[in-house]
């Protein structure tokens, strides 16, 4: 085992570094190419080791991390597809996110100007415009590509992640009190959660915002239905501060948002990841490393490439000597400063994780329910956003012609996307009961922080219990 997790680290390593120079540089078609096969050679190491872990009797093992490290092991994916399936694979993959990071729109207002990219960009327009038919042309200038298949081992590639959640019952008797979890009680849990998030806050909170979006757009929002996608500041509708100014209530207070005090202080871009890692540091947990200094991607324009702009937290597997790197097109303002704060949380994972074998420091694989159709991609696409988030196309159904997932950056770069809903309900309850056990009850009214857990700064003593459990 220990030699199978040395070349595990190794492999992973180089697709890694393949990716890495890839995805800052996504104009370079020999990088792209490199990431490829990297991703390949990669992903067919993987089907090698699962196929021969799968011809041990690990069931019968009496240790028992030694079992669940062949269980993981054992779990078969796209390293189990045929050299050509698995080519091809990586290559649609690739293609959509050189499409997402280097895609153009015509400015609105002068179609001459063609070279508006999402970030920044298409956000700003987005973010800052009231004009319906700008937001509604800025929304529906993006489009991609999918690939859908069946993995050995899953019927699809959803099945695949979800198997990441599931509890045996001999790791349930050994660390989770004796219940196991397959994936259809997996997914009857995460549509419990929502249904009680959305129950109980988000239906509420979307018929306000509604009422208020009324007002600034006057007959063009159904007072009653889902709301049109392009009016709430956010490409994908998910992040709706940017229309702070239309709907928070009491507008003679403080403005919650800090991006003109940022701007009035002089914060810079290093400023904002200083500020994260003084956070972190101040809980007791770790600060970022000369590697991660040196080789981070943090400003696009002094990079002077173009990479993908969705903020990524990068682990280059090497375990306990580390290589950890952030990627992100950075912007002075508050949303960006909470995306770094969010990137960094993510190292802090990874270096938690350092001393783990290489299995275990695979994050959890969350699940896309693979029952869509490729032949209703698109319509499903926006049945499904309605139901979960109450959102609808501008001008009614949207056809077939058209790929609006691709516009989410999960989606073309093979994201899963379920954490969001752990995150929010399970994850948050759990998390805040662990760091502040004595309010743990409060914890039970979702969303409500309990009493001396507003600030987290300099909050060492229960951060530290965290990076116990985390290092296992």
């Amino acid at each position: 085992m220990k030699e199978l997790d040395a070349r595990f680290s190794h492999e992973c390593n180089l697709e890694m570094t393949a990716r890495w120079d890839y995805i800052t540089d996504v104009t370079d078609p020999n990088k792209e190419d490199a990431a490829n096969d990297a991703a390949v050679r990669y992903l067919s190491f993987k089907g090698e080791a699962a196929a021969n872990s799968s011809l041990f009797g690990y069931e019968s093992f009496s240790d028992d991390e030694l079992y669940r490290r062949f269980r993981f092991l054992a779990k078969k994916g796209p390293g189990a597809l045929g050299q050509q399936d698995l080519e091809e694979y990586k290559l649609l993959q690739a293609g959509m996110e050189t499409i997402y990071s280097t895609a153009t729109i015509c400015d609105y207002h002068d179609d001459t100007q063609c070279d508006l990219t999402l970030e920044p960009d298409i956000e700003l327009i987005l973010a800052t415009s009231t004009n319906w038919e700008e937001l509604r042309h800025a929304l529906y200038s993006n489009s991609s590509i999918h690939f859908l298949l069946p993995l050995a081992g899953f019927d699809n590639t959803g099945s695949y992640w979800l198997n990441g959640y599931t509890v045996t019952q001999r790791e349930a008797d050994k660390y989770t009190g004796g219940q196991p979890l397959d994936q259809q009680q997996f997914k009857a849990m995460a549509e419990e959660a929502w249904q009680t998030v959305s129950e109980g806050l988000y239906k509420k909170l979307h018929s306000y915002v509604r009422m208020r979006l009324s007002d600034v757009y006057p007959g063009q929002v159904d007072p009653t239905g889902p709301i049109p996608a392009h009016i709430l500041g956010n490409m994908w509708a998910q992040d709706w501060s940017n229309i702070a100014r239309h709907v928070m209530p009491f507008p003679e207070m403080p403005s919650f948002d800090v991006t003109e005090s940022m701007v009035k202080n002089g914060w810079d871009i290093q400023r904002m990841f200083d500020s994260a890692e003084d956070f972190f540091t101040s809980i007791g947990l770790f600060p970022m490393t000369p590697t991660f200094w040196g080789k981070s991607v943090l400003n696009q324009t002094a990079w002077g490439r173009t990479i993908v702009c969705h903020a990524s937290a990068e682990d280059f597997c090497l375990g306990p000597t580390g290589d950890y790197r952030i990627k992100m097109c950075t912007e002075v303002n508050m949303v960006d400063l909470v995306t770094v704060h969010h990137e960094m949380g993510h190292i802090e994972y990874f270096m938690a994780y350092k001393n783990l074998p290489h299995v275990f420091r695979d994050s959890a694989n969350p699940v896309f329910d693979g029952s869509i159709g490729s032949e209703d991609l698109n319509g499903a696409w926006w049945q499904l956003r309605e139901a979960l988030q109450g959102v609808a196309p501008p001008d009614g159904a949207r056809g077939e012609e058209f790929f609006d997932p691709g516009a989410k950056y999960h989606v073309p770069a093979n994201v899963p996307y379920i954490r969001v809903v752990i995150l929010l309900r399970v994850c948050y309850i759990l998390f805040f009961g662990f760091v502040c056990p004595s309010s743990v009850v409060i914890l039970l009214r979702l969303f409500t922080l309990p009493s001396g857990c507003y600030s987290f700064f300099g909050s060492f003593i229960p951060f530290f219990r965290v990076v116990i459990l985390l290092q296992g």
